[in-house]
């Protein structure tokens, strides 16, 4: 028995008909209603609000400091309570922290000092330089839900090369605290 194409047409039809009304599940059936369940989830975690993970409408859930932070305020307080702006009143900078586990730190000081030729500067010319700013990059570790630890690879602090630099950190909202044991002095808001 042979079956021409508008055979074969009819026959497709009637299947696809029996198809929509049967009451039985085949395997097929189930592997689409998973993929349309994972396209859900995606879809559910990708119209997040910018700054909401999913992981973090979990309960318990503590804030991340993965992610590229931009500096808002640097001062420091002395131990009579005073008030040091390092970097002056408005510095500028970012903290970035990468989840493979890198690092990279700059601050800098507004306004920024004039362009300088390096090969005619005076020392006091560079020292100025030096002072209007830091950065350093590296690796970093979690130690407990506000220490991370700084594991300096290089910068323009040279005394913090090859060490670990410990910071007190705490996170509320979009906002980072981060600093010195003693003094945590940088604020900064999440950026995207």
């Amino acid at each position: 028995m042979r079956i021409n194409n508008n055979q074969l047409l009819i026959l497709n039809s009637r299947y696809k008909k029996n198809r929509l009304y049967s009451n039985t599940v085949t395997a097929s059936d189930k592997t689409m209603l998973f993929y349309c369940y994972v396209a859900f989830l995606l879809f559910v975690s990708l119209s997040c609000s910018r700054h909401t993970s999913v992981s973090s409408m979990l309960p318990n859930h503590k804030p991340s400091i993965v992610g590229t932070w931009r500096l808002y305020e640097d001062i420091v307080t002395d131990s009579l309570g005073n008030k040091i702006y390092l970097f002056g009143e408005h510095p500028i900078g970012y903290f970035i922290y990468e989840p493979s586990g890198h690092l990279s730190i700059h601050i800098m000081r507004i306004p920024a000092p004039s362009p300088l030729n390096f090969s005619t500067a005076s020392i006091e010319q560079l020292r100025e330089r030096l002072e209007a700013g830091l950065s350093y990059f590296g690796h970093y570790t979690i130690k407990d839900d506000s220490t991370v630890i700084h594991h300096v690879e290089g910068g323009t602090v040279a005394s913090y090369i090859g060490t670990d630099q410990l910071r007190r950190y705490r996170i509320k909202g979009d906002t980072l605290q981060i600093g010195s044991p003693v003094n945590p002095c940088c604020r900064l808001i999440r950026e995207e």
